[in-house]
């Protein structure tokens, strides 16, 4: 049996066409007509009522039938109705051998991981001439304080080192537990921050911390648009706890002075990919509002990337994708990047605020944030 959409739909679907977000679905019909399961799968998708109906075929990527797909349905079919105890195949069982053997340790997670490497480059905090050590963490702890007795004013960021561990050790665990990531820029400057205060408080004569640096130019460092063109970075994050999404953009012209910049907070993100694509929309609505039409528009994430070169294999968000697609076609020019990380920190940072701080207020203001005019000024004299 076949069933329509507008079968299923409310009869009075105008609050939907408002906004994206809105569901359209008559919930008692769907879960009448559908399994518990497929029923809420159904109500995730938000179908696009301007297109007409289709049927596809869902065991490819390209939703086209294949001989080779089919043999697969019916395998799977009669492994079903067989079923035997198989053990795990040999690849899995490798793979499940090899991580066993290999476990983080501290050393690693605090000194030598890219994070960790990236996060002491930032603080200007040099290894020992043959590097950090991959496994005593008490050989690179005393490198570390003994570089804290040494009267020379280009060691001053040395003395952060136990604010920037501790900040380290409370990234890896956001990361483990509440799939949240801190980026490296975001974990040093708070631990600048926190040095900082301790260090007026308990009456230190020294010279403040200096704020994190970028590192040596390189090809991925963040670049400036041609002339006639603005440069739009676009950061997101994602809290799965909660459903939380932090975005945050920021525009700078071909010398690298922060026009505009945003933070916003969103609510109710099922995934990853939908939170970028929310981040995503609200940059490119953004960018129409405040008629900024020649934009270069940059993004690192994945999911991102995935979704707006293959949106058939996302039907509960085509509706999306086609918002911000509809967006673009608005902009007089326009490009859309996928990026280093390390060409998004300002960005990346904006929308980490919004998850690692709780900063949930959202708005647009001129300029780039002060908390980061530093990195913001770096990155303009580096090029």
């Amino acid at each position: 049996m076949v069933y329509k959409i507008i079968s299923l739909r409310l009869n009075n679907p105008r609050e939907y066409t408002k906004r994206y977000k809105r569901n359209l679905w008559d919930n008692e019909k769907v879960r009448d007509t559908f399994t518990p399961e497929d029923a809420g799968r159904v109500l995730k998708l938000k179908p696009l009522l301007s297109r007409p109906d289709s049927d596809v075929w869902g065991l490819t990527n390209h939703m086209g039938y294949t001989t080779q797909s089919a043999y697969q349905l019916l395998s799977a079919v009669h492994d079903q109705n067989n079923p035997t105890h198989r053990a795990l195949p040999p690849v899995e069982q490798q793979l499940w051998k090899n991580l066993w053997k290999g476990p983080e340790t501290t050393c690693h997670l605090l000194f030598t991981c890219p994070a960790a490497v990236e996060a002491w480059k930032l603080a200007q905090i040099p290894p020992p001439r043959g590097g950090f050590s991959p496994d005593s963490t008490f050989l690179n702890l005393h490198y570390m304080i003994a570089c804290t007795k040494k009267r020379n004013s280009e060691l001053g960021n040395f003395k952060t080192f136990p604010w920037i561990l501790w900040n380290l050790w409370k990234s890896r665990n956001e990361l483990v537990f509440e799939n949240s990531r801190t980026s490296p820029l975001s974990c040093v400057t708070k631990s600048v921050e926190e040095a900082n205060i301790w260090f007026q408080v308990n009456g230190d004569s020294g010279d403040p911390v200096q704020t994190p640096a970028q590192p040596p130019p390189t090809s991925h460092q963040w670049e400036r648009p041609p002339q006639d063109f603005l440069n739009c970075n676009i950061g997101s994050v994602w809290d799965h706890r909660y459903g939380l999404n932090g975005a945050g953009w920021l525009v700078r012209d071909h010398q690298g002075i922060a026009i505009n910049h945003s933070r916003r907070a969103f609510v109710g993100s099922m995934s990853k990919r939908e939170a970028d694509l929310k981040s995503l929309h609200w940059a490119v609505e953004s960018m129409v509002n405040m008629r900024l039409n020649n934009v270069i528009l940059e993004a690192s994430s994945i999911e991102l990337r995935e979704s707006l070169l293959e949106p058939h294999r996302f039907p509960e968000l085509q509706s999306l994708i086609a918002n911000i697609l509809l967006l673009l076609s608005r902009l007089v020019s326009w490009s859309l990047l996928h990026v280093q990380e390390s060409r998004n920190r300002v960005s990346n940072a904006i929308a980490v605020s919004v998850t690692a701080d709780l900063r949930t207020q959202s708005y647009v203001a001129a300029g780039g944030p002060s908390w980061l005019s530093h990195t913001i000024l770096s990155e303009a004299q580096a090029m």
